[in-house]
């Protein structure tokens, strides 16, 4: 097989799994917590403010390892066995730091921190994206599960 074509493909991958860390808000769910049944507590917001996220979770490190190394092993394919290896070693190494870079830019961003005082007298936070946040005092409901979030409390 053609190794730009499988270079093609892991790069591909790569791509694709790193436009699943897009970023969620409130209002979305990812496909596991679909029939998944979770708490749902009432409180009030006591606190708010806007925070910065930023991090990787290592799939583009991973990925960027994977792609790196058949790069690497592709360049170092005519040489000698010792080349061969140093060459699918550093592309490994320098595709996993190209791909978490690339991961940690596409999924940086902004949120807001919640702290919320529980009915039940338990303060608890959380960090979720919104495109308007929820207010100091108003009345939420934490819902608790897979997707963990709060949301306005519609009984008010």
């Amino acid at each position: 097989m053609n190794h730009h074509l499988i270079i093609a493909g892991l790069l591909s991958g790569l791509l694709i799994s790193l436009s699943g860390c897009t970023r969620r808000d409130g209002n979305t769910y990812r496909p596991q917590a679909l029939g998944r049944i979770g708490g749902a507590d009432k409180g009030v917001v006591v606190n708010v403010r806007l925070v910065n996220v930023e991090g990787t979770t290592k799939t583009g490190t991973v990925l960027g390892g994977i792609t790196g190394a058949a790069i690497g092993n592709d360049l170092g394919g005519g040489h000698n066995d010792a080349i061969k290896v140093l060459s699918t070693a550093g592309g490994a190494i320098v595709g996993g730091i190209a791909g978490a870079g690339t991961e940690e830019m596409i999924t940086r961003t902004t949120a807001y921190e919640y702290i919320v005082e529980m009915d039940s007298g338990v303060t608890k936070t959380i960090v979720q994206r919104d495109d308007e946040p929820i207010h100091h005092g108003d009345r939420v409901i934490l819902l608790s599960g897979p997707d963990a979030k709060i949301i306005p409390d519609p009984t008010i």
